[in-house]
């Protein structure tokens, strides 16, 4: 991923540099958008005559993410075959295949050898712990079983109320909580309700799926990440998706997602509402990579400080979750695609606030969390891993055949009006293929609002 958005960022960052360049000569007046964003990155500072250039670009950005997926699940696919080529003849040997595998003599570095013999050990500490884990499941009464039973059904309630607990809250929060147009402390809470809301929903989550997968207590440490891999994807990305069809039917309208009728009109220092949905996604994007970034620090920090005055600085080191680590990624990346076809200039922006947030990760990886207590066989988990990410790669083409479809843009209509500009506000979409709609310059602003 980082190699794909490094090619990404060098393209996209060039096709800027010679797109400012080009409306500089033609003397195009610069302005700031929505409080923070140059009108010379938004979608609608592109001319007509650069459609075919931007669309071969949205597109060729669209193979490389395919191509990334694609060879992502052929590589850990490929280790899984090797994991159970080793493994094909079963149960006799498990132990003696590690004990007397021939040693690699190539190994000289200290540190190197120390690797391998950790390995080794770990790969004993595995066998051992799944064969007590086939003992105890062997002596399992049926009262045990029923008891267990129950666990699972309370884990599974209590998981699935949290995530339709969670959707109903970002809906209640896109659609009925946001708003507020005066300048109070209430107004601008409510104003940044739909972008924060979520943000905490998903901070929650991780801890809610957690408890209820611990309830349900099952055996096989493997089978209880991939539950919550599986669980906390259906909750994370359903999330992400519901907020994406809320904006584009604020924007686009009901119908479709792509009809006339607006839920929510454009804000009138935007040019298209291209620029609009773009800056919102954008918006949930970094919003989602700087708080959550802050809270892993935040929590690291307060519960070391908290173990330490009770005197218990043993227990403030938490177990690594990679599950919530994996999802988080997975989750973000939903917004980045949908961002890109309305606002490229997010990949160079990605790029940076995924290594800060890669280099804080690391940082409470190795300060505040501990290796997960009991080992397990994880050689297939890579594959499961990849399965998830092929799917959200599969979800990310919607975005585009969004951009390339040939509805127009839902904006404010102009009035009827005997004015020649009133009358040229707007190319067709003949007149702009590849473009929904195409403003003639940032200028008409005035006049679009006024007539509005």
């Amino acid at each position: 991923m980082v190699l794909l958005l490094a090619i990404l960022t060098l393209v996209w960052v060039s096709y800027f540099v010679v797109h400012i360049v080009d409306l500089l000569i033609k003397g195009y007046s610069f302005t700031i958008v929505g409080n923070i964003f140059p009108n010379y990155l938004l979608y609608s500072s592109f001319p007509n005559d650069w459609g075919i250039s931007y669309a071969a670009l949205i597109s060729g950005s669209l193979v490389l993410v395919l191509i990334a997926a694609v060879f992502k699940f052929i590589n850990e696919f490929r280790i899984k075959h090797k994991a159970d080529v080793y493994y094909l003849d079963g149960e006799p040997a498990r132990y003696g295949k590690i004990a007397f595998n021939m040693w690699n003599y190539n190994t000289s570095k200290p540190e190197e050898a120390k690797e391998a013999s950790s390995r080794v050990a770990s790969l004993f500490k595995v066998l051992k712990s799944e064969d007590t884990t086939a003992e105890r499941v062997a002596a399992r009464t049926q009262a045990e079983w029923t008891r267990l039973y129950i666990k699972r059904t309370v884990g599974i309630t209590l998981n699935f109320l949290a995530i339709l607990a969670g959707w109903a809250g970002i809906i209640l929060s896109k659609f009925f909580l946001g708003g507020g147009s005066g300048t109070g402390v209430l107004a601008l809470l409510l104003r940044n309700l739909p972008t924060v809301v979520p943000t905490l929903i998903n901070g929650v989550l991780p801890q809610v799926i957690d408890l209820a997968v611990s309830i349900e207590a099952w055996d096989d440490p493997s089978t209880a990440l991939k539950m919550r891999v599986a669980r906390l994807y259906a909750a994370k990305i359903l999330n992400a998706l519901i907020q994406v069809v809320a904006v584009l039917i604020f924007y686009r309208g009901p119908i479709e997602l792509f009809g006339d009728t607006r839920v929510l009109t454009r804000d009138c220092g935007y040019v298209t509402c291209e620029d609009q949905i773009g800056t919102t996604f954008f918006t949930l994007f970094i919003t989602d990579v700087i708080i959550g970034t802050a809270a892993s620090v935040g929590v690291a920090f307060g519960q070391m400080a908290v173990f330490k005055g009770v005197g218990m600085e043993s227990l403030a080191y938490s177990e690594f979750k990679p599950p919530v680590q994996i999802i988080k990624v997975l989750y973000q990346q939903i917004f980045l695609w949908f961002t890109l076809p309305h606002f490229p200039a997010v990949v160079p922006i990605a790029l940076l606030l995924w290594f800060i947030q890669f280099r804080v990760d690391v940082f409470v990886l190795f300060k505040f969390n501990a290796k997960k207590v009991t080992p397990f066989d994880a050689r297939d988990s890579g594959t499961y891993f990849a399965m998830f990410y092929a799917v959200r790669t599969g979800r990310s083409l919607i975005p585009f055949a969004f951009t390339a479809s040939s509805h127009r843009c839902a904006q404010h209509p102009p009035r009827t009006s005997n004015t020649p500009e009133a009358s040229n506000l707007f190319t067709t979409p003949s007149q702009t293929p590849g473009h929904p709609l195409h403003l003639r310059g940032v200028d008409v602003l005035h006049l679009l609002c006024a007539q509005v």
